[in-house]
């Protein structure tokens, strides 16, 4: 019998799911270690996805850890069935592992074992395409914050005190306008403390749009460049 360590967690929600398995997803998933082998266990609509990018030693759809047929498909008698085919007699998880979840694993007579330490302490050290990950991170971040300052510049303020910014693409008129201004026009709030008083501008950009991959030849998508509260003080 062996111990192993274990994670339950969305990847999209935990950096240490994520760093163990470079594999993004938004919904809870079992990433277990034993005998210097990794392994997850996924839903079988997730398996196709992780194969080619899980950067583990196999990936598993959780049937594989349930007798047939079962009514229980609950990640407990997930790790209940990895416990059993495994050989694991006890577990070592990280302190952000699910609370609940742990108190039923116990009450299944599985030793269930808490870190005091990082999970992964490596990860500390950053490697040469993780710290080129941050650098394009942070460029982005810095283009995308230019380009709305250079929107904010550009717009003009109407009667009714509404900032707007005309300049949206030929190609989306008529009906594709009127159904992007309708359902995807970002508002930002400026919002101006002064002594006196403080006043909120609503500002409306009604073709803050930003154009990205084409879905047709002669079609592009277009997504709205913003939805930003600012705060400023005068």
């Amino acid at each position: 019998m062996s111990t192993a360590r274990l994670m339950v967690a969305a990847s999209g929600h935990d950096a240490d799911m994520l760093y163990a398995t470079r594999f993004y997803a938004d919904d809870p998933f079992i990433w277990w270690e034993v005998r210097g082998k990794t392994h997850i266990a996924l839903s079988p609509l997730e398996i196709d996805r992780a194969q080619p990018v899980a950067r583990v030693t196999q990936v598993h759809g959780v049937g594989d850890f349930l007798p047939a047929p079962s009514r229980d498909r609950s990640e407990a008698a997930v790790i209940l069935g990895v416990a059993s085919k495994d050989k694991i007699k006890s577990f070592l998880v990280p302190q952000q592992f699910p609370a609940g979840l742990l108190e039923k694993l116990r009450s299944l007579k599985l030793k269930i074992s808490v870190s005091d330490q990082p999970f992964f302490p490596q990860r500390v050290c950053k490697t040469k395409e993780e710290i080129a990950a941050l650098e394009t991170a942070l460029r982005v971040a810095e283009a995308g914050l230019r380009r709305g300052m250079d929107v904010l510049k550009a717009s003009r303020a109407d009667r009714r005190g509404f900032l707007k910014w005309a300049k949206l693409p030929s190609p989306l008129n008529g009906f594709a306008r009127r159904w992007i201004q309708r359902y995807f026009m970002p508002e930002v709030h400026l919002q101006i403390p002064s002594s006196r008083e403080a006043s909120r501008v609503a500002i409306r950009m009604s073709e803050a749009t930003v154009p990205c991959a084409p879905m047709r030849p002669s079609y592009s998508t277009f997504f709205p460049a913003m939805r930003v509260t600012i705060t400023t003080a005068i």
